[in-house]
C-alpha cells in the first residue's frame, strides 16, 4: 500500500513538474512574440527568444525533461517570427 501511495505522490509532483515548465515555455512564446519598439518590450521579446536560441542551456533541459523535441520547437518559433516582423 506504501508503494501505491508513493507512486501516487511521485506522479502528483512529475504532473505538476511539467504544468511548472509548460507554463514557462508558454511564456517566453508569448513574450518572443510581443509587438512594439518600446526598450522595455524589446528587451524581453529578445531574452525570450535567445531562450529558444541557446544550445545546451535551460531550454534544452526543459524539452528533454518534457520529452519535447527542441531542434522542431525551435524552427517552429523561428519560422513564426519570421512571419510575425
Amino acid at each position: 500500500m506504501i508503494e501505491l501511495d508513493q507512486d501516487a505522490k511521485d506522479h502528483d509532483e512529475y504532473c505538476s513538474e511539467r504544468e511548472l515548465w509548460s507554463a514557462v515555455v508558454q511564456q517566453a512564446i508569448e513574450d518572443s512574440l510581443k509587438p512594439g519598439k518600446a526598450t522595455r518590450v524589446a528587451r524581453e521579446r529578445d531574452a525570450a527568444r535567445n531562450f529558444f536560441r541557446s544550445q545546451g542551456q535551460m531550454f534544452d533541459w526543459i524539452c528533454d525533461h518534457m520529452n519535447l523535441n527542441k531542434d522542431a520547437v525551435r524552427e517552429k518559433m523561428e519560422k513564426r517570427w519570421a512571419s510575425t516582423f
